[in-house]
């Protein structure tokens, strides 16, 4: 069998190993799982949807339009959007613009809000495909930020990594306030072993007695830029079977 992957498809599989050496030997937490619109061959193309009409910076549908709140500031709905050439029709569509949200058909717009999703808005669209198909979907944005107090930064394990993710060498953190001070420093090139640019990743990180959220979905503000779902969250969209959505298992992040 040929294989025709492209080398820049292989040589980002590589960093993306490297990026997860520190807990690829991990068991995976029982308790959440990360969660993002998918990026393989089952979507055709990442992302999916396009708008039909590029906006303009502070017309709505830009990305700098946001309420003060910081949700996307559209009060007529979602410009309408379009499916690229290369992608597939699925229950939940990637976005070119809004990429932090999650553009769901009906089906999945169900599943969702059988969970507790917290901060979060719905935004109307239409989506165009070939030969004139239209069919109505809808942006739903989730901003559920936890709070860094809710972390037990004592209990948890940091290292120091390059500006691609590449894990150089583990640091002891025990405040956020120490979090703050030791990122400020290594973007600045001032840890051992690290360069200008650098950043501080979280191999485990733990919340505090009684402190886990209780929303189904949610991310870590500043300590990443990854999103989470419960169990519950993730058994629901499973059980549903909708497509158009990845869900890994989690080595980072525990309850206490």
């Amino acid at each position: 069998m040929i294989d025709d992957k492209h080398p820049l498809d292989e040589a980002a599989e590589q960093m993306q190993a490297a990026a997860e050496k520190p807990v690829a030997d991990l068991a995976p937490s029982p308790d959440y799982w990360e969660f993002k619109t998918a990026e393989d061959d089952s979507v055709g193309t990442f992302p999916q949807a396009e708008p039909v009409v590029e906006a303009k910076r502070g017309q709505p549908g830009h990305q700098s339009c946001v309420d003060s709140f910081g949700f996307p500031d559209l009060p007529d709905g979602l410009p309408a959007q379009k499916l690229k050439r290369p992608a597939k029709w699925t229950d939940a569509l990637s976005l070119y613009v809004w990429r932090d949200g999650y553009l769901l058909n009906e089906a999945a717009l169900q599943v969702f809000r059988q969970v507790n999703l917290g901060n979060y808005r719905e935004y109307p669209t239409t989506v165009t495909g070939g030969k004139h198909d239209e069919r109505a979907y809808t942006l739903v944005y989730v901003d559920n930020s936890i709070p860094p107090e809710a972390l037990d930064f004592e209990r948890s394990e940091f290292y120091v990594q390059d500006m691609i993710s590449i894990p150089i060498a583990p640091i002891e953190i025990d405040s956020y306030e120490e979090w703050l001070a030791a990122t400020k420093q290594a973007r600045n090139g001032e840890l051992e072993g690290g360069e200008k640019f650098s950043r501080i990743g979280y191999k485990r990180l733990y919340f505090r007695q009684g402190q886990s959220p209780n929303v189904d979905l949610f991310h870590l503000g500043r300590l990443g830029i990854r999103k989470y779902i419960s169990s519950r969250f993730r058994r629901a969209i499973n059980e549903s079977g909708i497509s158009g959505l990845l869900i890994k298992p989690n080595r980072r992040l525990f309850n206490s």
